[in-house]
């Protein structure tokens, strides 16, 4: 590979899980994309590390299962930028830090980034919503979305791939979803009630993800649009399509630049705002976005309210289901100097029905089990596709 040094090749990779994590699918991929990371950098991969079980190595390269907090960090000896994911204190990595609290509440915790949330307010990349850390808050910011004559959408912050998501119309329907929060969880991390988004004729809006990836000094950025299969027996997201480059995000001219280009905006004002976060660094900074249309209750409905949106909706600092994609890009990236940007596909499939996609432009990550929702293993895959490239002019 294109940077590998003699100091990469000393330094071992290992699989950093923090004890809380179960061991499943998402395990036994990223331990694949360890293994495909630590070959793309020159390094070599020894195995998965559990800090409840085994004293930390010395000068390790860490890939992280998950973001960990700089106690964490400081706990396995991480230096530097000698890892891959991210490290924030834990609220800095939920869908909270998207939205400001009610102006007044006395019940923010301090590790909660206002000047973080308030610059992407200024910026514009924000949705209309709030960010609630108790009860009496979360039914105040629900009557001022109702009464500025949006439909809610409310979200748990901890809740990941749409779980503890859906639309409140009524009290009562909040005070559902909210008796499913601790007390704990709420006075934490907060819940969040925003506007909710919809797609042309109420359908669902697309789900865009965005970001960048630094590895030895190196930068590839990307922009995605991600597939759903509702009902699906382990998780609705499938894959990610996406187009990845060399450079920041303000670099990347993928086809079709005129309908990237706000989101690829939103993405440089995010690199900015991560400033303003304490104690925070990342080497692979992802989030995800809604695209289409403010959803109205029809007799609040305002033409000037009527034209397309996009707004941030998670933060995401660990390995996610297009990172097979990215390591895949970055390698190519490396190997052919004279392309610009690959344009590939990420998918997840699973069930007992389901077919490995196969073919010479395919790279199977990972072949194995997983357990389902109902708790019963079942067949698992992920792969990536190789749709096309562009060469640099």
């Amino acid at each position: 590979m294109k940077h590998r040094t003699s100091a990469c090749e000393e330094q071992l990779v290992f699989l950093y899980r923090s004890p809380e994590d179960e061991t499943d699918y998402f395990t036994e991929r990223n331990i694949e994309l360890a293994k495909r990371l630590a070959l793309l950098t020159g390094r070599r991969f020894v195995s998965e590390f559990r800090s409840d079980l085994e004293e930390a190595p010395p000068d390790a390269f860490w890939f992280l299962h998950g973001p960990i907090t700089p106690v964490e960090a400081r706990l396995i000896g991480l230096r530097g930028q000698d890892f891959f994911g991210g490290v924030a204190e834990r609220i800095h990595a939920q869908k909270s830090v998207f939205h400001t609290p009610l102006r007044g509440s006395s019940a923010i915790p301090e590790t909660f980034p206002s000047s973080f949330t308030n610059y992407l307010l200024h910026q514009g990349i924000l949705l209309p919503g709030y960010t609630a850390f108790t009860r009496l808050e979360a039914r105040e910011a629900f009557e001022r979305l109702q009464g500025a004559g949006y439909r809610v959408r409310f979200k748990s912050a901890l809740g990941a791939g749409g779980k503890g998501h859906g639309i409140v119309d009524t009290r009562s329907t909040l005070e559902s979803k909210m008796s499913r929060i601790t007390e704990s969880e709420l006075h934490t991390y907060g819940v969040v009630l925003e506007a909710n988004v919809i797609g042309p004729g109420g359908v669902p809006p697309e789900s865009l993800s965005g970001g960048w990836i630094e590895v030895d000094g190196r930068t590839y950025s990307y922009v995605g649009r991600m597939s759903f299969i509702p009902g699906s027996p382990r998780s609705d997201y499938v894959g990610t399509e996406i187009y990845i480059g060399r450079g920041s995000p303000d670099k990347l001219r993928p086809p079709t630049y005129r309908y990237w280009l706000p989101l690829l905006r939103m993405l440089c004002a995010f690199r900015e705002a991560n400033r303003l976060l304490p104690s925070f660094t990342a080497t692979r900074c992802n989030y995800n976005f809604v695209r289409g249309y403010l959803d109205h209750v029809v007799a609040h409905r305002q033409e000037r309210d009527t034209g397309v949106v996009i707004g941030a909706t998670e933060p995401t600092f660990r390995a996610g289901g297009a990172t097979s994609a990215e390591l895949l890009g970055m390698e190519f990236l490396d190997n052919n100097l004279d392309v610009e940007l690959f344009h590939l596909r990420s998918q997840q499939l699973w069930g007992k029905d389901v077919n490995v996609p196969a073919g010479q432009n395919v790279r199977v990550i990972y072949e194995g089990l997983s357990t389902g929702k109902d708790g019963i293993p079942l067949p698992a895959s992920a792969t990536v596709e190789i749709i096309g490239s562009r060469r640099s002019r």
